[in-house]
């Protein structure tokens, strides 16, 4: 369109303007067909409009301050993360992760930089690299400030952030070897999300100090937190939360009367949050309550 109006002449390595811009008008024939395409990328079409606002000119100082991208680009990214990491691809999830974090470190946010650092150590350590998800759960409870950030939960996942940092570390630093200090950092977790009026983070974070007990091979302990998450969730309709549960009190030795029950609620609750298997959630806990099931059935038979 612009070497048709003679506005750009072709140089050696480089096309260079022969008038100024603002004379430009878009053709009718392809007004529609950019609109579409700024219509499939919202991002975008939020910048156009506003820079259509703000005139033909202006700094791209000014466009920045208005509307910072850093922010949207790194929850996008996040979330493609997550979503990969859901799918156990996770050396794609990995690169995406850290991206997001090199994004957050150029434009030094403290709160861009807890949710990336909280991204690429949770992939570690599902990828068996502990010591490495501590690093970056570190840098996560490090820079976490309650009543500053409590609010990300709200763009991240549907949890308070550094919430999640301190319930991931613990099973870090279990799997490492500091049994003391992961309970340390479960009761931190606990504490935390009890004063928070969020009841998703706290159905998740009973969950996860359930999963420390199990560690522990404390079944009372493993009983109780179960059964508080699964009261939460319940009240609250979190399926995936009450189905994580009832996959705990499957477990216990203490609880082997009880295991057809949970494992038949079990399955009930796992059908509303989508088939087994379909989510890295049921690939992990799916085949651990049948396996408990078929032992539990197996010493009722003997």
């Amino acid at each position: 369109m612009f070497l048709e109006c003679t506005l750009l002449r072709v140089e050696a390595d480089h096309y260079a303007l022969t008038g100024p811009l603002a004379a430009v008008t878009i053709p009718t024939t392809l007004y529609d067909s950019l609109m579409a395409r700024l219509d499939r990328v919202p991002t975008v079409c939020e910048v156009a409009q506003l820079g259509a606002m703000l005139g033909r000119e202006f700094a791209y100082e000014l466009l920045h301050a208005l509307m910072p991208m850093e922010e949207a680009t790194l929850q996008h990214g996040w979330n493609l993360s997550v979503f990969y990491l859901a799918h156990a691809e996770h050396q794609t999830a990995l690169e995406l992760g850290e991206q997001c974090l090199r994004l957050a470190q150029r434009v030094q946010d403290e709160a861009l930089l807890l949710t990336a650092h909280l991204a690429v150590g949770v992939i570690w350590f599902y990828l068996g690299k502990p010591a490495l998800a501590c690093t970056h759960l570190e840098h996560t409870m490090a820079l976490y400030n309650p009543a500053q950030h409590h609010v990300l939960a709200y763009q991240y996942g549907a949890m308070d952030p550094g919430i999640v940092g301190f319930g991931y570390d613990a099973w870090a630093l279990w799997l490492r070897g500091y049994p003391a200090q992961a309970r340390a950092q479960s009761a931190k977790a606990l504490s935390l999300a009890q004063q928070l009026t969020h009841p998703y983070t706290l159905a998740r974070t009973l969950y996860y100090d359930t999963i420390l007990c199990q560690l522990r091979r404390d079944a009372p302990a493993v009983r109780d937190q179960a059964d508080a998450a699964i009261t939460v969730a319940t009240a609250q309709g979190f399926a995936l939360v009450q189905a994580l549960g009832l996959s705990c009190v499957a477990g216990p030795s203490s609880c082997r009367s009880t295991v057809p029950r949970a494992s038949y609620r079990y399955d009930r609750v796992s059908t509303r949050t989508g088939r087994p298997g379909r989510n890295f959630s049921d690939r992990i806990f799916w085949p651990c309550w049948r396996r408990r099931l078929a032992s539990w059935a197996s010493r009722k038979a003997g």
